[in-house]
């Protein structure tokens, strides 16, 4: 009778967070994976745009993204939230920008989520650019911030643009908040994106 050999597998992967192969060992139970946005904050190229604005009855908040030529820049999520409401957020591509009224550049406020990086986003940003209202570009997304609740039981509003967008490097995209409350609200904007390339 022949010598009974105990066979044994070795189960091997690459990991990229670390940037070597390891032993999938059974004891894992599972090949451990990490999905695009967890994986993009690792490799320092997810961003994310955090700001308050003090708004009036009726007024509009414009932030126009100019992704650079080449970069492939994901908008994965846009988002208001308000003290008050109702709103209405819009995402349009293309939108007509005049260059001597483009508005302030706010870059800046574009944080890498990964603080161990120096990346920063492949685009320029800016706040209130002038628009023409009779060549906005295209619609891509539009959500109304609604309000629950009456008087002191009325809690604020908050709306997402919940799709995510694969940004064309040749256009440009307006995120618009317009306060449709019967006062001044505080709205606060989230926008988050993230650079497929490496």
């Amino acid at each position: 009778m022949g010598t009974r050999i105990n066979a044994r597998s070795l189960l091997h992967a690459y990991n990229q967070v670390i940037g070597k192969i390891q032993t999938i060992r059974s004891s894992y139970n599972a090949v451990k994976t990490l999905d695009t946005e967890h994986e993009r904050i690792h490799a320092g190229k997810m961003w994310e745009h955090t700001q308050i604005h003090s708004m009036s009855t009726g007024q509009i908040y414009d932030h126009l993204i100019v992704p650079d030529s080449g970069s492939d820049l994901h908008l994965r999520s846009a988002d208001f939230s308000s003290d008050g409401g109702p709103g209405l957020l819009e995402v349009y591509e293309a939108p007509f920008t005049d260059a001597n009224s483009i508005g302030t550049v706010d870059t800046d406020a574009w944080k890498n989520l990964n603080r161990k990086s120096s990346n920063v986003i492949p685009a320029t940003m800016y706040d209130e650019p002038f628009i023409d209202a009779n060549s906005i570009g295209e619609l891509l997304s539009a959500k109304v911030l609604a309000v629950s609740g009456v008087g002191q039981d009325q809690i604020g509003a908050k709306q997402a643009a919940t799709h995510e967008w694969m940004l064309d490097d040749q256009k440009s995209y307006l995120i618009r908040y317009t306060n449709n409350d019967t006062g001044n609200v505080t709205a606060n904007a989230e926008f988050l994106i993230y650079n497929s390339l490496d």
